[in-house]
């Protein structure tokens, strides 16, 4: 058995870059004050990606703001790669001892909205759905938990990338007052509502700094991590601020620039790996390979649905395959994550489903794909072989 060595280090005690949340009403101001922070001295350059709003342009116009319009074509494929673009240009700079980038994102509640429509699209497509949506166009969809699991996936890759920005990162958010709820979900009666922004559920606790706008008071200061400045929960009440400015908050009132700050040194969790108490024997581990490779192939539903069975059948269901998936075959099928044998035979039935032809069809008569990830490997097996 493998003995790992304990590794420690210090801490450095510097604070990390702010991902500040802009929270509010409609038209309090969010996206101006974000614009306002990219013409502050301190600020090198500065991103806005626009997602859903339109005001990017417009905004261009507040007094000093500098920044410059992040072009994308409205995917997520193209509105990850563009962020991360960016992430590397902050990185560069800060190597290079320059002042910080900024990055603007206007808005996350667009981008949840995104992201549930595109749970609903996909709970639609079901076979399912599809035969109740036939008899009733009217019908009631449920949205079950693989959908949204894959949404809030694709969102957890996206606040990686911000809580990890080599410099400062503001994001907006519409705020609405929420019903509270109770035990078995019920309404709590009585209860007043609670303001709370539209968006991912996760998105408040990942911000390390959540401001409240208001049509009618002076900002506030919801929730904040930092030792500098720190509120108790129960014991101090958020307090308005008259002249609240983001520039005021990031280096007057945290501090940051000049070397005070860095990166979060947290490496990116991982969980995709085999312990060496999990290895499949050899024979369980090649049957794996053949059977990943045999779903990957399947050239239309009826093919995805048997091997969906096989891997039922054969005991092999639940047994982790991510390792076995090559990049284009997880951007093609949408698989974020680590996914089971079962997992994957239902991502490529979905694909078949929804295209008529598998993800990598044959043109020829056996099994060998004839493009794709898999294009040119013959398969001597079957899993259906192993009973």
């Amino acid at each position: 058995m493998t003995v790992t060595t304990l590794r420690t280090r210090k801490p450095t005690k510097k604070p990390s870059w702010p991902l500040i949340l802009l929270a509010g009403e409609a038209k309090t101001g969010k996206t101006y004050r974000a614009a306002e922070l990219s013409g502050d001295e301190r600020i090198g350059r500065a991103f806005f990606l626009d997602l859903g709003e339109g005001s990017a342009d417009e905004y261009g116009a507040v007094p000093g703001a500098d920044y410059e319009i992040i072009d994308h074509d409205g995917t997520w494929v193209d509105i990850i790669g563009q962020v991360e673009a960016v992430r590397d240009v902050a990185q560069a700079a800060i190597d290079k001892g320059e002042k910080p980038v900024l990055l603007v994102i206007d808005s996350m509640t667009a981008e949840w909205a995104m992201l549930s429509q595109w749970a609903d699209t996909r709970a639609r497509r079901s076979k399912n759905n599809r035969k109740l949506l036939t008899d009733d166009p009217d019908a009631e969809i449920d949205i079950t938990s693989n959908y949204w699991n894959d949404s809030t996936s694709r969102h957890n890759r996206l606040m990686n990338i911000l809580k990890f920005f080599p410099g400062v990162v503001v994001v907006t958010a519409l705020e609405t007052e929420k019903t509270q709820f109770g035990p078995g979900g019920r309404p709590l009666e009585g209860a007043p509502k609670v303001a709370k922004p539209d968006g991912q559920k996760r998105l408040t606790a990942d911000a390390s700094v959540w401001v409240r706008l208001s049509l009618t008071d002076e900002p506030v200061i919801v929730g904040i991590r930092s030792l500098k400045h720190n509120i108790t929960p129960g014991k101090d009440k958020p307090q308005p601020w008259p002249g609240f400015t983001l520039g005021g908050l990031v280096f007057d009132f945290l501090g940051l620039g000049g070397g005070t700050a860095e990166v979060r040194n947290t490496p990116k969790l991982n969980a995709d790996q085999v312990m060496p108490d999990e290895t499949p024997s050899d024979d369980t581990a090649n049957t794996l390979r053949i059977g990943v490779d045999k779903t990957l192939g399947a050239r239309s539903q009826a093919q995805a649905e048997h091997y969906k069975g096989v891997a039922e059948r054969t005991g092999l269901a639940n047994h982790e395959v991510g390792h076995l998936l090559t990049d284009e075959d997880r951007e093609t099928l949408g698989i974020t994550g680590g996914v089971t044998l079962l997992g994957l035979a239902s991502k490529v039935t979905e694909y078949c489903t929804r295209h008529g032809q598998g993800a990598h069809s044959c043109d020829g008569q056996d099994d060998t794909p004839a493009h794709g990830p898999r294009a040119g490997l013959a398969l001597a097996t079957d899993p259906t072989q192993a009973a």
